[in-house]
């Protein structure tokens, strides 16, 4: 008998470079109109909160700067055509480096339990996605856009409804496909170490052959067996 677990390095640079792909897809989406719930909803991000929940700490970090650094090339590759470059010379800069650890905190969070609780994965994606991305977008206002923290905190909120809601069609997401797809988590380094040591010692152990003597259990019971003493 062998325990596999789903970490391999073809495997992780796999993962890691179609969900880098797949959050610069999402950088060309059309801003989405948000009515009197905010600014218009841009979808970018929901690619950094779906590196976390779904690949957990390791590679959903990893993917996150696979990411900024093709951003960082020069590639127009952000919402709105931006590259990272753009990005850094602007007042977002906090949000735009702010996704390297937006999408740790969120790995973090959900990668002690199997990813199917939705409840979990939300409060990971507001932790990580808004908790942690916005005090870098404040430090990114203060620092580039030379303003003070109020004035900085004050334009947030117009955000929040669509952050939420982005929150939780990730949480929705990772639960779905987690169910369809178990093996895309990579277990924590613990379970995987031990599931090392058990595969080792299964294949070490040989099997030893019954000796005469040795008492075999059966399910074959003779009645008159429980009536001698």
């Amino acid at each position: 008998m062998s325990i596999t677990h789903s970490s391999s390095p073809a495997r992780d640079v796999a993962y890691i470079a179609v969900f880098a792909a797949v959050t610069i897809v999402l950088g060309f989406v059309p801003p989405l109109p948000a009515g009197p719930l905010g600014v218009p909803i841009l979808v970018q991000n929901l690619g950094i909160i779906l590196m976390g929940m779904v690949l957990g700490p390791r590679r959903g970090t990893l993917a996150a700067l696979l990411f900024i650094a093709l951003a960082c090339t020069g590639l127009p590759i952000l919402a709105g055509g931006r590259s990272g470059l753009v990005a850094l010379a602007s007042p977002t800069a906090g949000f735009f480096l702010g996704y390297l650890p937006a999408a740790a905190v969120i790995g973090l969070i959900t990668q002690w339990h199997t990813g199917r609780n939705i409840g979990i994965n939300i409060l990971a994606g507001i932790l990580g996605g808004i908790v942690v991305n916005y005090a870098f977008g404040i430090a990114g206002m203060m620092v580039v856009g030379h303003i003070s923290f109020n004035a900085a905190a004050v334009t947030l909120p117009a955000y929040l409804p669509g952050d939420l809601l982005k929150i939780v069609v990730a949480a929705s997401v990772t639960a779905a496909q987690l169910k369809a797809l178990p093996n895309i988590r990579a277990l924590p380094g613990g379970e995987k170490r031990a599931l090392d040591t058990l595969n080792q010692l299964d294949t070490e152990m040989p099997v030893q052959p019954p000796r005469e003597g040795d008492i075999t259990l059966t399910s074959d019971n003779n009645p008159g067996d429980e009536q001698q003493s």
